[in-house]
């Protein structure tokens, strides 16, 4: 009986093996390649008997090309550090009314507030002209006393000292427009940036009512890494974009100030930026900022086509229908392309872009033109 179960065991492995060469006879018959064992990648790869796989891969034609290394950078725009003009009266006085609201463009000479003096202050201004007009008084009395020989020329000098002294204290209240209601105008166009006040208003005097903005004076500030800053200098060239701006073409403008502080909120150095125009741009709106740090001429490829290799970098391109592998050094580097260099570079060789993750040295492949 064991004899039997063996003779059935051979059989039944005979017949399988009959009929997995036919199968492989009938996909040779029909063109279709026969599977094979995998190669160890880095393998040369033969083609052109229909046996071995061929890879399809993208390519673009090596071109020499420019690349920068720019820094991007985030910030607001702002008046320029020391430009900012503030509104301010030297007496307690009573917001009358407020023309203006923050934003709003000026010219030169246009009303901002109505400002009249506080109670306080004409109190004030009272007690010095009752002063201003008893020292005239003494003063005629103390002429009249010399003349009648009841004084001496002492007595004169100083009731004139006091007169003097009441009539430049009146005149001065006056001539800081504590004598009534004033308006306060606009010394030049500019942008209004903050109102500290409000109608009804007691405000101290030297308080500041209103800041105003030139027109010209307005920069953008920026926050830079620390150990970026040794890259930039003042006077270099930025381009300034206004975020949600869309297709709108960056402005120019030059840094102006590089501080030498860290920001203690934001941890960045803070970097001042004059625009080469202010058209268009909004106080304390967000911008991102672009500087170029460094520039380089030479083989520029997609970045799809640098492969990491063994702590270096390869790049593969074609020749007579096979992967040639090269060992490139890379240079700068932008979100798009990168620089590469080796001697064997040529103009116009095609690289490949996509597929190259598959490729070894020798491996046939067929081409597609990269878009």
């Amino acid at each position: 009986m064991n004899h039997m179960k063996k003779i059935a065991l051979c059989m039944a492995i005979l017949f399988a093996a009959v009929a997995a060469a036919v199968f492989g006879l009938r996909r040779a018959d029909r063109g279709q390649p026969v599977l094979t064992p995998a190669v160890e990648k880095g393998a040369r790869l033969p083609t052109g008997d229909g046996r071995y796989p061929v890879a399809t891969v993208e390519t673009v034609p090596l071109r020499r090309g420019r690349l920068d290394e720019a820094l991007t950078c985030y910030g607001r725009v702002i008046a320029m550090p020391g430009e900012m003009q503030a509104i301010s009266v030297p007496f307690e006085g009573l917001i009358r009314a407020v023309f203006v609201t923050e934003g709003q463009s000026l010219g030169k000479g246009e009303p901002l507030l109505e400002i009249e003096p506080s109670p306080d202050t004409r109190l004030k201004l009272e007690q010095a002209r009752n002063e201003l007009e008893a020292a005239r008084e003494a003063q005629k009395l103390t002429e009249a006393r010399v003349k009648m020989k009841l004084a001496v020329d002492r007595d004169r000098v100083q009731a004139g000292l006091r007169l003097r002294m009441a009539q430049r204290r009146f005149e001065s209240m006056v001539k800081r427009g504590i004598d009534g209601p004033r308006t306060i105008r606009s010394e030049a166009a500019g942008i209004v940036d903050r109102i500290e006040v409000q109608q009804g208003q007691i405000v101290p005097p030297g308080s500041t009512l209103m800041q105003m903005i030139g027109r010209d004076q307005i920069a953008v500030r920026i926050g830079m890494e620390p150990e970026d800053i040794r890259k930039v200098r003042e006077g270099q060239k930025v381009k300034v974009m206004q975020i949600g701006a869309g297709q709108v073409s960056p402005m120019t403008g030059r840094i102006r100030l590089i501080t030498r502080r860290v920001n203690p909120e934001t941890r960045l150095v803070n970097v001042f930026i004059r625009p080469d125009s202010s058209e268009g741009l909004l106080l304390r709106e967000y911008v991102t900022a672009k500087v170029t740090v460094a520039s380089t001429e030479g083989w520029v490829v997609p970045r799809s086509a640098v492969l990491p290799d063994d702590g270096g970098y390869s790049i593969f391109t074609v020749k007579e229908g096979r992967a040639v592998k090269h060992s490139v050094a890379l240079g700068l580097e932008d979100r798009e392309g990168a620089e590469v260099m080796d001697d064997s570079l040529v103009e116009g060789m095609p690289v490949v872009v996509t597929g190259n993750y598959e490729l070894a040295e020798g491996m046939a492949v067929t081409e597609a033109p990269g878009h």
